[in-house]
């Protein structure tokens, strides 16, 4: 049997374990020279004093790109697949010859998971996703044993820099599985540090308060909740984990070690890991996988496993860009929504960009993320990691620009529509954004209607669909002289769609 082969990414190191020990190397090197030395890439930033900061890659995941040095860029999905690639290459795994296990944030929904795969599976023959809260569980399993005898109810708090997840965790004899999570952003200035408190506060102790809770497990690191103050907000045991205890329970060890925890002070220090339940839920979950998977010839999984769960963070760049090379400009106002819940009211939230990796043949239905749609006849789609374009086989001067995007918990269209208002209200005045109105619902679901004057003399005419936990904009876009064809495809698509 192959030993299975993690990685954990945290702001300073990479974190390789495999066959019981652990070893940490660099996630980036910063030179004098303004370039950031990531693996073996070298990555130009706008200032060199950018280069002692760090870009959160899943806080940006749903930006399409990074503004580099002398007006270039890169994508963000592309930054996130280099993290990817470089755990392999750390597992000593050949590139696409393994099958991956990526350990993604709780609060994560199919969007964003989606991204997170595409991105992953030019590097693996499969993926397999698991929530951070239940590698977590496994890690205090396996330190600390649980008494429960049947079903167990564990609070897990990740804490992250400017976010702190509070996941409800309940494992049963059919395996564990996260019940519930809460966001609680941490992005606000300093003097509402107590309002982040509280809001954390309170969301440990709703979910300690639904019924009986074995334990609290805490992870990570937080400048607004201290460990001391999860303790004393509930009166059951409280277990804490450092990075080397996740990368201990994604990984199996192959023969038992001593319980050293990991220290990473070092960057090129090896130490044992400490003993794991080691791949217990790696088994129960590639079992319950094995129906589905893309290719049916592919063997279990060899283990390599790839945690990017904590803060995968590359200090490239502080400004963000969503420039694309699209053959017209296009409005990004329905898609520039905060990135986060935060513990302030009234902001919508977007997750990442929609995804797809197979094109769909004109005519026929075209699924992504949980919607349908009915491809025009004589319209191909070319889907992509950030939009997925619907165009006429001979060029025309039209096009259909489909986003989807998640929405926090509770948020509706009201909400949604406070924060385009104000997008339009501080946009620059040579824009021509205008007519934000309530329009039809579209398959059952609020949809909100504008209009764009693109700068090549196109016309935008958005609708953005509100369901609950995401928002659709559709974009149908033309040139004057093809106003009125687009009108009437593009109402047809919109009749087409259907929203599960």
């Amino acid at each position: 049997m192959t030993s299975a082969v993690g990685v954990l990414i945290t702001r300073d190191a990479v974190l390789c374990s495999w066959s019981g020990v652990v070893s940490a190397t660099p996630v980036l090197l910063a030179r004098h020279d303004g370039v950031v030395l990531h693996g073996a890439s070298a990555v130009p930033v706008l200032n060199p004093a950018d280069a002692v900061g760090t870009l959160d890659v899943f806080r940006h995941i749903d930006d399409e790109r990074i503004a580099l040095a002398g007006g270039d860029d890169v994508r963000t999905v592309d930054v996130l697949s280099g993290l990817v690639d470089d755990a392999v290459r750390h597992a000593g795994v050949p590139s696409g010859e393994c099958d991956l296990v990526v350990v993604h944030p709780p609060h994560w929904g199919p969007v964003r998971r989606d991204v997170l795969s595409v991105s992953a599976r030019p590097h693996a023959r499969d993926v397999l996703l698991v929530p951070s809260a239940i590698v977590a569980c496994d890690a205090a399993q396996s330190l600390r044993p649980c008494s429960c005898d049947a079903q167990c109810r564990v609070v897990v708090v990740d804490r992250a820099p400017r976010r702190t997840t509070v996941s409800t965790v309940v494992t049963s004899a059919a395996g564990p599985d996260v019940v519930a999570c809460v966001l609680v952003d941490a992005t606000v200035p300093d003097t509402e540090d107590i309002a982040v408190s509280t809001g954390i506060g309170s969301a440990i102790d709703d979910a300690c308060a639904v019924t009986s809770v074995c334990r609290v497990i805490v992870h990570g690191e937080s400048d607004v909740v201290s460990l001391s103050d999860i303790e004393s907000l509930t009166s059951v045991p409280v277990i804490s984990l450092d990075d080397g205890d996740l990368a201990a329970a994604v990984v199996p060890c192959v023969q038992p070690v001593s319980n050293t925890r990991t220290v990473v002070d070092d960057m090129s220090v090896v130490t044992p890991l400490p003993p794991a339940r080691s791949g217990a839920w790696l088994a129960e979950r590639t079992a319950a996988m094995q129906p589905t998977r893309r290719f049916t010839d592919r063997r279990v999984l060899v283990g390599v496993a790839v945690s990017l769960a904590v803060v995968a963070c590359i200090a490239v760049a502080t400004a963000v860009s969503t420039r694309g090379a699209d053959d017209f400009r296009t409005s990004n106002v329905a898609e520039m929504v905060d990135a986060v819940p935060t513990v302030r009211a009234g902001s919508a939230t977007s997750g990442p960009p929609v995804t797809s990796t197979e094109a769909s043949p004109p005519g026929r239905e075209f699924r992504s993320a949980g919607l349908t749609l009915t491809v025009p006849t004589g319209w191909h789609v070319e889907p992509g990691t950030e939009r997925v374009l619907l165009k006429p086989d001979v060029a025309a001067g039209m096009r259909i620009v489909l986003v989807t995007r998640e929405l926090a918990v509770g948020l509706g269209v009201d909400d949604v529509a406070a924060t385009v208002s104000a997008r339009m209200a501080s946009q620059d005045p040579s824009s021509t954004l205008d007519g934000l109105t309530r329009g039809p619902d579209v398959s059952r679901h609020p949809a909100l209607v504008y209009s764009e004057n693109a700068s090549d003399g196109s016309t935008v005419d958005w609708t953005v669909i509100v369901s609950p936990g995401e928002q659709t904009s559709v974009g149908c876009q033309a040139a004057a002289s093809s106003e009125d064809a687009m009108s009437a495809l593009c109402a047809e698509v919109l009749t087409s769609i259907d929203l599960e």
